[in-house]
């Protein structure tokens, strides 16, 4: 995959995933709007962790870590045999997601004792209901996990990169036709009406590409022995992030009503930017690092690694300024409506202050997670993230206590971001001793976008108050509009300087926008 390609194939992912975190942000706000920070939806967000938790454990390592390099070494040369692959793997990981999905059920009560001991009866009680309705959706990921998979292995990233989108259009729905009648159950319900259209949306595309489905158990099969042989350990390394997140979701319940409800939108409003650059790109450079290394072409692996995470960087760092710039506009404008106040627009705006200090590593890790996955090397980011996990519980246990922070939560908020960094910063060092005489040109480049991204976030902190003179910030139109103007003039701001500092980020957007619109 060329330079163009790679932009061409992220800039789908990217716009894809655009309106799907819009339509997150709308989810959100009618979430917020709906129910406000209270005792229901700390018992959804509690709930929702555990089916993600067994969707990982499941199926979303064998898909990122080692079934895509294989596959596409079998599709180059006996279709059939890479079918089979895909449907065997399909098949075990269907009976596994049943069986484990069945035990969460069963275990319901005891497992949420565990992960949200703060809970009083009435929420723990409510907490087991949810958890048992949403476990239905890893059974419809599963299936859809394989054919993302194909689609990618594929090259092709459009139906792949909908899926998020009818995937919240289903919570949606379920928020606006099912909560006037089934409460806090509405949602839930949406999420698995979401998994199935998840699940639907890639399947005419991955059909009209080749997919068949056969049943198909072959256990013998070499390819399926070697997807088992990474499997684990990468399972293992994706399944250890979640569990960040439980250690995260146990100390909230510790904390007052509401704040579970506040750090999951936070998470999911930082993750914005994340989705928009870091994953997109992950994505759409990982099948051409696993064929370079399939080729032993490490010179060209490297050089898709450095140009893609250049790209990152560009993007994710004045993004990242820009959001604890921004930090209160955006809350109002996302979450301030109905039932959500002021207090917990507060809250919400410190706590998303300290997570944008992390978004540049949390968008760097899927890449370079991908990159070892490209080298067939899954033991490295598992490793990783046992210790990360180690990281995580110090420092969520020790921050919150942390008397200049604003609110408790941002301890939290920090902890996730400290983890993630000491991430990034173990993986890059291992992977530039394992190419020790190859440049990574990275620290540079950073350096200039961070010069450019703190002159363009100046001007956008300026503009803030030049608009207030013009706008009612009181509104929501007033918000909108101050906030719009400003990122448009500090956008501007720093594609100049990028332009004056010759930075090859710039050039070689401005390369592919051209061709795009001719």
């Amino acid at each position: 995959m060329n330079k163009h390609s790679l932009f061409g194939a992220a800039l789908i992912i990217s716009v894809a995933s655009l309106i799907s975190r819009i339509l997150g942000l709308i989810k959100i706000r009618l979430l917020a709007a709906h129910f406000g920070a209270g005792i229901e939806l700390d018992a959804y967000y509690a709930a929702f962790r555990i089916p993600d938790l067994v969707f990982s454990l499941v199926i979303l390592g064998t898909v990122t870590a080692a079934f895509v390099p294989i596959f596409i070494e079998h599709w180059e040369n006996n279709k059939d045999e890479a079918l089979r692959i895909t449907n065997t793997i399909l098949n075990i990981s269907l009976i596994a997601s049943v069986g484990v999905a069945s035990i969460a059920y069963f275990f319901a009560p005891s497992i949420v004792k565990v992960i949200a001991p703060g809970f009083d009866a009435e929420a723990r009680s409510l907490t087991i209901m949810l958890t048992r309705i949403m476990l239905a959706s890893p059974i419809f990921l599963v299936i859809s996990s394989l054919l993302s998979s194909f689609l990618n292995g594929r090259k092709e990233f459009f139906a792949f990169a909908l899926a998020p989108v009818f995937y919240n259009i289903g919570i949606i729905g379920g928020i606006i036709f099912l909560s006037p009648r089934f409460l806090i159950l509405g949602p839930a319900l949406g999420v698995v009406i979401g998994a199935f259209l998840h699940m639907l949306i890639q399947l005419p595309t991955s059909l009209l590409l080749g997919y068949r489905y056969r049943f198909s158990f072959d256990l013998k099969n070499e390819g399926v022995k070697k997807i088992f042989k990474h499997m684990i350990p990468s399972i293992l390394s994706l399944s250890l992030f979640q569990f960040n997140w439980l250690v995260v979701t146990f100390i909230a319940t510790f904390l007052p009503v509401g704040n579970l409800a506040i750090i999951s939108w936070v998470n999911d409003i930082q993750n914005v930017p994340i989705g928009l650059v870091g994953i997109p790109l992950a994505i759409a450079v990982f099948p051409t690092l696993a064929e370079s290394v399939g080729k032993q072409d490490i010179g060209s692996f490297l050089d898709q690694f450095n140009h893609a995470m250049r790209q990152v960087l560009f993007l994710i760092v004045p993004l990242a300024l820009a959001t604890i710039i921004l930090r209160a506009q955006i809350i109002r404008l996302v979450l301030g409506s109905g039932l959500f106040g002021w207090e917990e627009t507060r809250i919400a705006a410190s706590a998303l202050a300290f997570f944008s200090l992390s978004i540049f590593a949390s968008s760097a890790l899927p890449l370079l997670t991908r990159a070892f996955y490209a080298l067939q090397d899954v033991a490295t980011p598992l490793k990783v993230s046992v210790f990360s996990i180690f990281v995580t519980i110090i420092s969520a246990a020790l921050l919150p206590k942390i008397k200049f922070l604003p609110y408790s939560i941002d301890g939290l908020a920090l902890a996730f971001g400290v983890s993630a960094i000491v991430s990034v910063i173990i993986l890059f060092y291992i992977l530039k001793k394992r190419f020790i005489d190859t440049p990574f040109p990275i620290l540079g480049v950073f350096l200039r976008i961070a010069l450019a991204s703190l002159l363009a976030c100046s001007a956008l902190y300026g503009s803030l108050y030049f608009f207030d003179i013009f706008v009612k910030t009181e509104t929501f139109i007033g918000i909108f509009a101050q906030t719009s103007l400003s990122v448009i003039i500090g956008s501007f701001v720093y594609l100049g300087i990028a332009v004056l500092l010759s930075m090859e980020e710039v050039q070689g957007l401005t390369k592919f926008i051209k061709r795009a619109v001719i």
